[in-house]
């Protein structure tokens, strides 16, 4: 018997998945040497040897199966020698073919070490093999994925941490990496101040901050990208269409995150612009939207008729006096802001310049109007507290909660009921797509719960004693405040106009009504009587403002 597959040319084939070699029943090697052996015993000639590292479960993932395949096509390969039958195939297509190929004869023999499959021989053995290998692939995947979904919504990572976390092996949880998560953190704070563009941070990253990644490489401009995108920092763990609130800690707020992405979105000019530039950059031009530009002119008097003329490029003046140097060196500098009107293609914008004194007072003019005194800060804290305490804000996060995992519940017993083949797959597609949407939506709520009070809190402190760290601030750090405090800034008609973000124009509400009230010098201490009694008869109207300036931060 052995001898009439002597004439038959045989390929030798071996698989091993990617996973790990301490995961696999037996290494290529291993697999190349027992089937080597089989081939001696019996006398076969192996004329080629094809190997994958790879899953069969897919279809056409396995390049060496398939130049198996294109040799036996070409009637180059007879007989196929493998370890087992499962290392041929795990899905149907790739089985199916094997089947056919042996059945009409391309193939002319299957052996493995302890059975041998023969086109004149009953199918159902091979089918049945293959059959069985392509269910152990779906049962794998199947409660892979189970685990995957039970591990996402018990808050956990099913990743690798990403920069400023690191993965407890021991534990297996998400902890703080102590020598990367302040850093990263500071890299969100700097973006989303405005000032920095991706290129200038990854240097500021790496001159300042000493921050690399875990294999010891300088951030790029893409790695940094994907960390200031990544939902993982302000607590969101995803893994394909799985999302929950993560267990780790948070490194920034939900706002702060948003406030990045608003940035990233934007592609603006913002951080391209010289420190010492003053107010460059941050204002366009309200007639025609173009970029306000900033000039410094040296201008000194003729000493004939009064008439200011250029000290950069000095030639006579127009009436008739010529250049006198003393005159010069008496020059004086005259700082404008005004549209570059779409140079070199004029739009034809009417603005003229204005100058800096006219800008920095009416910066000056919003700065102070904003600043609040600790006093304020102080009581503000408290009555969020107390509506905190109150209101319905932590029984909407509760129910919040309680909605997300009915919907994750019955999420769960339609896809059982998809497996099972109960329902068809349109039906299964439509719901699934509407549930996932609605419990990102609940998650993003709980999320904004649990976030709001410590975002209000951060920028009632920013707004403490705003005026005086304003006026004491360097250029740069004058452009990062008011990049935090605005929204969109123009000049039109020589009037400076900032459009506020929306949470620090109620806070102008909150101070002017505060300031509305409290006519005489606040207590130290606001639950004292007399100050509580004059605001008792308005004290709504307070609590109102007070909750819409929380309500912003979502």
């Amino acid at each position: 018997m052995q001898d009439s597959f002597n004439h038959l040319r045989f390929a030798l084939y071996a698989r091993k998945s990617s996973e790990s070699r301490d995961r696999q029943v037996l290494s290529i090697d291993s697999q190349k040497q027992e089937l080597r052996l089989l081939a001696k015993r019996k006398g076969f000639k192996i004329l080629a040897e094809f190997t994958d590292q790879a899953s069969a479960h897919k279809v056409n993932n396995r390049p060496g199966f398939t130049a198996l395949l294109e040799a036996i096509q070409k009637g180059e390969i007879d007989g196929i020698l493998t370890w087992k039958c499962d290392r041929l195939a795990r899905n149907m297509v790739e089985g199916g073919n094997l089947v056919y190929c042996l059945q009409n004869g391309v193939i002319q023999a299957i052996f493995t070490p302890d059975r041998t499959f023969l086109p004149g021989d009953n199918m159902i053995p091979l089918t049945l093999e293959l059959g069985i290998a392509n269910q152990f692939s779906l049962d794998l995947s199947k409660n892979v994925k189970r685990g995957i979904r039970a591990k996402i919504q018990q808050g956990g990572c099913c990743h690798k941490a990403p920069l400023g976390y690191k993965n407890d092996r021991l534990e297996k949880v998400v902890v703080r990496d102590e020598d990367r998560f302040e850093k990263v953190r500071r890299l969100f704070e700097l973006y989303s101040s405005g000032t920095y563009s991706l290129r200038q941070l990854c240097g500021y990253a790496e001159t300042n901050l000493k921050l690399r990644t875990q294999k010891g490489r300088p951030l790029l401009i893409q790695t940094l990208q994907k960390i200031l995108t990544h939902p993982f920092y302000y607590g969101l763990v995803r893994f394909g269409v799985h999302e929950a609130i993560g267990a780790h800690e948070p490194m920034v707020s939900f706002t702060l995150w948003k406030q990045v992405q608003a940035i990233l979105k934007s592609q603006g000019r913002k951080g391209i612009t010289l420190e010492t530039e003053g107010f460059n950059g941050l204002f366009r031009c309200g007639e025609c939207g173009y970029g306000i530009t900033r000039e410094t002119k040296f201008k000194y008097k003729c000493p004939s008729c009064g008439k200011k003329c250029t000290a950069k490029h000095p030639f006579r003046c127009s009436c008739g006096a010529d250049v006198i140097p003393q005159a010069i060196q008496k020059k004086k500098e005259y700082t404008y802001y005004h549209c570059h009107k779409g140079k070199p293609n004029p739009c034809g914008c009417t603005q003229t310049g204005v100058r800096s004194e006219a800008v920095e007072s009416g910066v000056r003019e919003i700065i102070r109007g904003l600043t609040i005194m600790p006093e304020m800060k102080d009581y503000i804290v408290t009555t969020m507290e107390r509506l905190e305490a109150n209101s319905a804000t932590a029984k909407n996060g509760e129910h919040y909660q309680e909605e997300r995992k009915k919907l994750e519940s019955k999420l769960e017993n339609l896809t059982e009921r998809f497996a099972e083949q109960s329902i068809p797959e349109e039906t299964y597609k439509t719901l699934s797509q509407r549930w996932n949407q609605e419990i990102r939506h609940l998650r993003g709520k709980e999320i904004e719960n649990q976030t709001k009070n410590k975002d209000a809190e951060k920028t009632l402190t920013f707004a403490v004693n705003l005026e005086s760290t304003f006026y004491t601030s360097d250029p740069k750090t004058k452009k990062q405040i008011l990049r935090t405090l605005s929204e969109e800034n123009t000049i039109l008609d020589k009037e400076v106009k900032i459009e506020l973000r929306p949470y620090f124009r109620t806070l102008l509400n909150l101070r002017a009504y505060y300031h509305k009230m409290a006519h005489f010098e606040p207590p130290q201490n606001h639950s004292g009587r007399g100050f509580a009694g004059a605001l008792s008869y308005n004290e709504s109207t307070w609590q109102a403002l007070v909750e819409e300036f929380r309500n912003q931060f979502i």
